[in-house]
């Protein structure tokens, strides 16, 4: 039994793990637990081997866009995707730029075009996910997204449709789930005064990237914009009992 590897991890251990975005791994040798974090991606990870490791997960992460159609990369050609970004040193402005490109060029056929045209932008949300730490959500899970960081309750999903100041909008979740919700909208030539007067009224944090490129539809241009729950909406929640948080978050992870 000692050499056994990929020893699965005791139930009693499953509430923390949901809870709170860890993977909680026992070791049947003394037996010690341990906590991991993947450090290249911002993901999970159980791997003694970092640098593999992180490929991986990074590789699954991808794998899990394409199988999602809110984020709108389902016929990507990944593995185009990786090798240009990995051509390009893996600037997403570079990247971004190259999509451009792509998206105009009229010698490949559409299905070719489409495919690695969607490569391109399901690396760059990858990429996104890796320096803010985040994970994909559902479809159902959006209300309580937006909810989340706005503090009002929606009575239908608008996804990526347009519903100003909104537009191509896309959800995740902190991998830190304290921190709730992320939603990155890709609007074409926003009101930065309509948009912070709309985050002031509901109590949001919105940014303006500067260090990352829109992954929507960067040549027209669209802005990339970062909504996050705002310092008063995080210090209402951390002042929850850790009993109430693990309750709300079982109750998420039912939705």
């Amino acid at each position: 039994m000692g050499g056994r590897t990929g020893y699965r991890r005791p139930t009693c251990f499953n509430l923390l793990s949901a809870a709170f975005g860890v993977v909680v791994k026992f070791n049947p040798v003394g037996g010690a637990i341990a906590l991991s974090t993947d450090s290249r991606f911002g993901f999970v990870s159980s791997s003694s081997n970092l640098s593999s490791g992180n490929e991986r997960t990074a590789m699954d992460e991808l794998d899990r866009l394409v199988q999602q159609p809110q984020y709108y990369c389902l016929k990507a050609d990944v593995e185009y995707g990786r090798k240009r970004a990995q051509e390009l040193d893996h600037d997403p402005f570079r990247v971004a730029e190259a999509l451009s490109v792509l998206a105009h060029n009229r010698e490949l056929a559409d299905l070719v075009r489409t495919a690695q045209c969607g490569g391109l932008r399901a690396w760059l949300i990858a990429e996104f996910m890796r320096r803010h730490q985040l994970q994909t959500i559902s479809e159902r899970q959006e209300l309580a997204a937006y909810q989340n960081v706005f503090g009002v309750r929606l009575r239908w999903r608008f996804g990526g449709a347009c519903s100003r100041p909104f537009d191509h909008t896309f959800y995740f979740r902190f991998c830190d789930r304290a921190k709730g919700y992320l939603l990155a909208t890709h609007p074409y030539d926003p009101n930065r005064e309509e948009w912070m007067d709309f985050g002031s009224k509901h109590g949001a944090h919105i940014e303006f990237a500067e260090d990352f490129p829109s992954w929507w539809a960067p040549w027209v241009p669209s802005v990339l914009i970062i909504c996050t729950k705002g310092q008063m909406n995080l210090e209402s929640a951390s002042s929850l009992s850790p009993t109430v948080r693990v309750v709300r978050e079982i109750g998420r992870l039912d939705e």
